[in-house]
């Protein structure tokens, strides 16, 4: 069986194989088997007629798309929108231990692929720069070895394990493991200090879909809820604003955001709910995200960044921190 990655063609060699499915099977060399959800979504791409069929002819050529050949592996080159505008917004590697690789993720990056063909995501920047040991790390699962994500819009710190025994120790007890996680943000309009190093509750109720807004509701609006089942969607978030600095001139103010649980979108939609969302937001309200007027320029990335993590492992605390230059 010879494969073409640039054409997508496959050429049947005589006897190899029976039905398309078997064909499949010996195409696809995965460290993650495809799921049954995964055969259904393929079973629709093909179409009825070609998974069907019973038989492939000698020399017989059929195309196949690469991302079904290459079905959880990553992209060997690392290529993100980001480039265009700035680009020295590139992922680097920060600092390295005998347990975990620190890196700066750039804005308008994914922290991990869904297929093989997005190339805009760290875990190809990996395979770019040769880390194929890391990427052994937890392979049977998207994220790899990353001890935690940032959305595609946020950039900072991403931390990386280097083995199976670091990851699953710190995973399995993120909450006690992670000492420190603090963000910087910039929001539209002076923030009130009567919220400054004040605990800012809310509960959030997962969208569940990749893009779709979380929502946020008060401890009081959750419990005017009308049933605990209702209540129970919700899950508690709480963050800390530890410092605010206003400027005047832009009327904007830069904060320091000390994070509790690290809910997905946590940040960005507690700000929002405060009336305060993130400059250059394009999901939870920045009405002036990509206006040419606005502040200095053309805004074309969300200005929230992760900036300092701290963990505790084998009772030692490490502590990582952005480097001056890459500060918003």
């Amino acid at each position: 069986m010879n494969i073409s990655p640039e054409t997508q063609l496959c050429i049947i060699d005589r006897g190899e194989c029976g039905s398309f499915e078997e064909l499949l099977g010996k195409l696809i060399h995965s460290p993650r088997p495809l799921s049954k959800s995964d055969w259904r979504k393929w079973q629709k791409v093909f179409g009825p007629k070609l998974w069907s069929k019973k038989f492939f002819h000698k020399d017989e050529v059929i195309s196949l798309p690469l991302d079904l050949i290459n079905f959880h592996q990553i992209y060997p080159q690392y290529f993100s929108p980001s480039l265009n505008f700035q680009p020295s917004l590139r992922p680097r590697v920060l600092e390295e231990n005998q347990y975990c690789v620190v890196l700066y993720k750039p804005p308008m990056c994914h922290t991990h692929p869904l297929r093989y063909c997005e190339a805009d995501n760290m875990l190809s920047y990996l395979r770019e720069i040769g880390r194929h040991d890391l990427l052994r790390v937890n392979e049977r699962n998207f994220d790899r070895g990353f001890l935690h994500r940032l959305d595609f819009e946020t950039s900072g710190i991403l931390i990386y394990c280097k083995s199976e025994e670091v990851y699953g120790a710190l995973r399995n007890d993120f909450q006690n493991s992670m000492k420190e996680k603090i963000y910087q943000a910039h929001v539209k309009g002076k923030f009130p200090e009567s919220l400054i190093l004040k605990n800012i509750i809310h509960y959030l109720k997962p969208s569940g879909q990749h893009g779709h807004k979380i929502q946020a509701i008060t401890e009081e609006e959750r419990g005017l809820l009308k049933n605990s089942r209702s209540r129970d969607e919700y899950i508690k978030a709480e963050l800390t604003i530890e410092r605010c600095e206003y400027d005047s001139v832009h009327d904007k103010s830069c904060l320091t955001v000390k994070l509790g649980q690290g809910h997905r979108h946590q940040i960005r939609v507690q700000l929002q709910r405060l009336g305060f969302p993130i400059i250059g937001d394009p999901l939870y309200g920045d009405p002036l995200y990509g206006d040419p007027l606005y502040g200095d320029g053309f805004q074309t990335r969300m200005l929230l960044q992760s900036e300092n993590y701290q963990f505790i492992y084998l009772e030692k605390t490490y502590d990582f921190k952005l480097p001056p230059d890459l500060s918003l």
